[in-house]
């Protein structure tokens, strides 16, 4: 089994442990389903993509009548988390690479993704995806991401610290997603492995520290997998609309009010003509 392969057959079991702000909240929902609607009241249905087969974006409120495929290149991801109670009726999931989706040019009315642009190289494989994204959309279409940023200036360790030793910070995963903006290296990333070698030199003992902080284990811990090779990309929201700008124009961009919701903000973005020229 393959580094990749198995990192994401472990998140996929692990999915019902997630909390915000990996997980999306209702109010990054809404803005997908905000878009959703005005779609299909424009064109009397809805044909939406997903980029991947996160349960919360595939029970949100869809127009009735709604055409939804979720494709995802982890077939451990789908055989796990898909269909989620509240997906609508007929809508399917298949693996594919979002480089190159099984899609007709100009099909699709709103393509929504949930931290998929993270699991991708930058420059070039967020470049790749939103080429692809900008290729299935009618011209008038919608994109709707939600990203992981990373702050710009970065704060320091001690900052993040000193805010979890007061009690600033109220969850296990938005303490992670600090702390992994923290050894992030611009223009590469940071593997998963990495990550985790850096959470254990900060909480050698995982259970104590979960007690510590009063957060469940299962929220707490790093486990161990063998994701040496995984890298995740944090970008800051400068470098996320630099490559964006090759293909769209940014209409909107909401913020939940969720602890770190700052970091996961939702962008709604249409093809510049150019793109589906």
């Amino acid at each position: 089994m393959s580094a990749q392969t198995d990192a994401w057959t472990g998140r996929a079991r692990a999915w019902d442990r997630y909390e915000s702000p990996y997980r999306p909240h209702r109010d990054d929902t809404a803005a997908v389903e905000r878009e959703a609607a005005a779609l299909a009241a424009r064109h009397g249905r809805l044909d939406a993509i997903m980029l991947g087969v996160t349960p919360q974006t595939a029970a949100c409120a869809w127009p009735p009548g709604t055409a939804l495929a979720a494709f995802d290149s982890s077939r451990a991801m789908i055989d796990r988390l898909w269909p989620a109670p509240g997906t609508p009726e007929g809508a399917t999931a298949a693996c594919a690479d979002w480089r190159e989706l099984p899609v007709a040019t100009g099909s699709a009315d709103l393509v929504a993704a949930d931290g998929s642009l993270i699991c991708l190289s930058y420059p070039r494989g967020f470049s790749e995806v939103i080429e692809e994204v900008s290729r299935v959309l009618r011209p008038d279409g919608r994109f709707a991401v939600r990203t992981f940023l990373r702050p710009d200036p970065p704060e320091s360790l001690g900052t993040i610290l000193a805010d979890l030793d007061e009690g600033r910070i109220s969850g296990a995963f938005a303490l992670k997603m600090r702390v992994a903006a923290t050894v992030h290296r611009p223009g590469v990333g940071i593997s998963r492995a990495g990550l985790r070698e850096f959470w254990l030199s900060l909480f050698p003992d995982q259970e104590a520290g979960a007690r510590k902080f009063g957060w469940s284990f299962a929220s707490f811990t790093m486990p161990h997998r063998d994701e040496s090779d995984v890298f995740l990309y944090y970008p800051t929201l400068q470098e996320l609309r630099d490559v964006l700008a090759s293909a769209f124009d940014e209409r909107d961009i909401s913020v939940g009010g969720y602890e770190l919701a700052e970091r996961c903000p939702t962008l709604v973005l249409q093809p510049r003509p150019m793109a589906n020229a």
